[in-house]
């Protein structure tokens, strides 16, 4: 099934309100057991799934040295607070602008997706995958109180221009084919590197 007809599959007969249903599980760490979704490759069914964007609440443009940069602030944003999400698979879903604190991602797929702009605090990502995504402009690390861990994550050929990364921590991931334009990786660490950095094996 195309990434269109997933998506699609969420906008049309039922698709809006149990999408919405869906959502709000996410957000408040409700089970998803009792919904009338289905298993792929033995994953939670959620390819295609879109979370609703957020409002643009204004709107600026700054002129520095070199460049002309456009901001923006934006109101009602989706956050997770405390959440585990596990075995999911959300293949080709748009998931832009989430905020995550103190989240566990576990055991999903993400693949295709599109995670623009994600701000993560205290936020753990294990046995994951992000191929061929589309992180662009995200914050995957912050300087928060324990830090953003990711275990055994794959984001090859995924899309981080523009990601900025501070403490955090990389073991086993795999960023083979990755855009890495832009990319800001400070006071990262592998546990399988002799010396500080951002490197991963």
């Amino acid at each position: 099934m195309s990434d269109a007809a997933l998506g699609r599959r969420w906008r049309e007969g039922s698709g809006p309100a149990l999408a919405a249903r869906v959502i709000d599980r996410l957000v408040t760490g409700a089970p998803l057991s009792d919904l009338p979704l289905d298993r792929h490759d033995g994953l939670v069914d959620l390819r295609g799934l879109a979370t609703p964007g957020p409002e643009v609440l204004g709107e600026a443009t700054v002129a520095g040295d070199a460049a002309v940069t456009g901001l923006r602030w934006l109101g009602g944003l989706i956050e997770l607070r405390g959440a585990t999400l596990l075995d999911l698979d959300l293949t080709g879903a748009r998931l832009e602008h989430l905020r995550f604190f103190d989240t566990v991602l576990r055991d999903c797929r993400l693949d295709r997706a599109s995670c623009r702009d994600w701000r993560a605090w205290d936020f753990t990502v294990e046995d994951c995958t992000f191929r061929r995504s589309n992180l662009r402009g995200a914050a995957l690390g912050t300087r928060s109180e324990k830090g953003n861990h990711y275990r055994r994550v794959d984001f090859s050929a995924a899309d981080l221009r523009d990601v900025v990364c501070q403490r955090a921590t990389f073991e086993d991931c795999d960023f083979s084919g990755a855009r890495l334009e832009k990319v800001e990786f400070g006071g990262c660490t592998s546990p399988a590197a002799s010396s500080p950095g951002c490197s991963t094996r």
